[in-house]
C-alpha cells in the first residue's frame, strides 16, 4: 500500500513549500492525542488519534471529523493537514478523530460494517463528545472501502442522526438503495476518477448512484458529486478535499452565496443568508450568526451592482437586527446611500449616528473616525452647494484635510469617496 498515496505526499509537500505565508501544514499546529479504545462489537482493540486545534479553547465548541482508514499515515496526516490550513478561513476549526481499520474488507463492506457501525455511534461517539467540547455537527470521511462505509452510514436501515457531513473519495461499492431516514439536513460530497481501467468501470456505478439521487428528490440532503477525467482511485483525494470541505461545512460558508449573486442577477443573496444563519443558528444554538459587518458587506454587494433600493433595505434590517460594535458601519454606509438619493439633512443624521456608535477603543476607531468627519465637512460642503453659496475654498481645504490625515488610502479617497460630486 505505500504506493497508494504517494500522489497526497507529493501534493503536501509542494503545497508546504509553496506557502510560505501560512503556517506549516504538518500536524504540528495540533495537538494530537492517541488512546486504545475497546472495540467489543467488532472484537478487537482500536488505535485512536484525537487532534485538536492549537488554540483549542474549552469554553468553545467544535465540529468534529471523523476520518476512517487512520492507518494510512498519509492519507491521515494529508486531511489532518489540509484541515489545519484551512480552518479558520474556510471552515470552522474542529477536532479531528482518526481511526485505524483492521480489516478494510469484512470491516468496511463485508459482515462487520453494521458492527463497526455500531462501535462508531455507541462508543466512540459518546466517548468523543464525553471527552472534548464538540459540537452538535458531524462529519465522516473515507476512500475506497472507507469511502463505501460512508455511503453506507448515509444510506441505511438505522435511524440514526450521528453525523452531518459525508465525504466519499473513490468508493469501490455504490448502494443499491437509497433510503434515507435522517430527518436533518445532511450534506453529502462524493468524488470518482475515469484515469484507468477499473476506473473507467467504476464510473458507470458513479453515474448510476447519481441519477438515483436526482430522481430522490431528498429533501433534507444536499449533494455534491464531482468527475475528475485526470484522477485515479489512489490520488482523487488530492483532486477533491477541498471542494468537499466546503460543501459539508456550506453552512459556514458565505462566499458560496456572493459567488451566486455575482453571477446571477435574480438570486436573493439576504434571503439566502438568513437562512443559512437560521440554519448555523440551530447547530451553535445561538440567536444569530451574521454580524453588522455581513449586512454591511451584502448591503456594499448590492451597491456594488447599483441597487440602491435593494441595499438600502438591508442596511435597515440589519439596524432592526444587529447590536453589536460594528453597529457604526452600517450609519456609515447608510449615509452614502442618502447621499446618492440626494437625501443630504438625513444623510447628516446618520453620519452623527455612525460617529457617536464608534467607540474609541474600537480596533478601527483610528481610521474610521477621520473618514466619518470627513464625510460630515462634505455633506455640510453639499448643503452650502445647494444653497448657492461658494464652496471652491472648502474643498480645497477637505483635499488637504485628507492629503495631510493619516488615513492609509488618502491618495484615492477624495475621489472616490467625493469628487463626483463636484463637477
Amino acid at each position: 500500500m505505500k504506493t497508494r498515496y504517494l500522489n497526497a505526499l507529493c501534493f503536501i509537500l509542494i503545497f508546504c513549500i509553496s506557502c510560505s505565508t501560512k503556517q506549516s501544514l504538518d500536524t504540528n499546529s495540533f495537538s494530537q492525542e492517541v488512546f486504545s479504545l475497546e472495540d467489543s462489537y467488532c472484537e478487537e482493540t482500536r488505535l485512536i488519534q484525537v487532534h485538536l486545534p492549537n488554540d483549542y479553547d474549552e469554553s468553545k465548541k467544535y465540529p468534529v471529523i471523523y476520518v476512517l482508514d487512520a492507518q494510512y499515515r498519509l492519507f491521515k496526516n494529508y486531511i489532518v493537514s489540509t484541515i489545519d490550513y484551512l480552518s479558520g478561513d474556510e471552515i470552522p476549526e474542529s477536532i479531528v478523530v482518526a481511526i485505524e481499520t483492521n480489516d478494510r474488507s469484512s470491516g468496511l463492506i463485508g459482515g462487520e460494517r453494521e458492527l463497526f457501525r455500531e462501535f462508531l455511534s455507541k462508543k466512540l461517539i459518546p466517548h468523543i463528545n464525553s471527552g472534548y467540547n464538540t459540537l452538535n455537527f458531524n462529519v465522516l470521511i473515507g476512500h475506497s472501502n472507507s469511502a463505501s462505509f460512508v455511503l453506507y452510514t448515509l444510506f441505511n436501515d438505522l435511524d440514526s442522526d450521528d453525523f452531518d457531513g459525508f465525504i466519499a473519495f473513490s468508493p469501490s461499492i455504490f448502494p443499491e438503495e437509497i433510503n434515507l431516514k435522517s430527518k436533518k439536513t445532511n450534506y453529502l460530497y462524493f468524488s470518482y476518477g475515469s484515469l484507468g481501467q477499473s476506473e473507467r468501470l467504476g464510473e458507470n456505478n458513479a453515474i448510476g448512484f447519481t441519477e438515483k439521487l436526482k430522481a430522490g428528490e431528498q429533501s433534507h440532503l444536499k449533494y455534491k458529486a464531482e468527475q475528475f477525467g485526470n484522477a485515479s482511485h489512489n490520488n482523487i483525494v488530492s483532486f477533491s478535499l477541498l471542494n468537499s470541505f466546503l460543501h459539508v461545512f456550506d453552512l459556514w460558508n458565505f462566499l458560496s452565496l456572493e459567488y451566486r449573486f455575482l453571477n446571477d442577477s435574480t438570486f436573493n443573496l439576504l434571503n439566502e443568508l438568513e437562512l443559512k444563519d437560521k440554519r448555523l443558528s440551530k447547530v451553535l444554538n445561538k440567536k444569530t450568526t451574521l454580524s453588522s459587518n455581513v449586512y454591511n458587506y451584502v448591503a456594499n454587494l448590492y451597491l456594488s451592482k447599483n441597487r440602491i433600493s435593494e441595499a438600502k433595505n438591508i442596511i435597515v434590517r440589519g439596524l432592526k437586527k444587529i447590536d453589536d460594535d460594528d453597529e457604526f458601519k452600517l450609519y456609515y454606509t447608510l449615509t452614502k446611500i442618502l447621499i446618492i438619493e440626494n437625501k443630504i439633512d438625513s444623510a447628516l443624521l446618520t453620519i452623527d449616528k455612525s460617529s457617536a456608535s464608534l467607540d474609541e477603543d474600537h480596533i478601527e476607531f483610528s481610521y474610521m473616525k477621520p473618514m466619518i468627519e470627513f464625510y460630515r465637512v462634505f455633506l455640510n460642503i453639499l448643503k452650502e452647494k445647494e444653497a448657492g453659496k461658494s464652496i471652491e475654498e472648502k474643498v480645497d481645504q477637505l483635499k488637504k484635510d485628507i492629503r495631510e490625515s493619516k488615513l492609509h488610502n488618502k491618495e484615492s479617497f477624495y475621489e472616490k469617496e467625493f469628487s463626483i460630486y463636484f463637477k
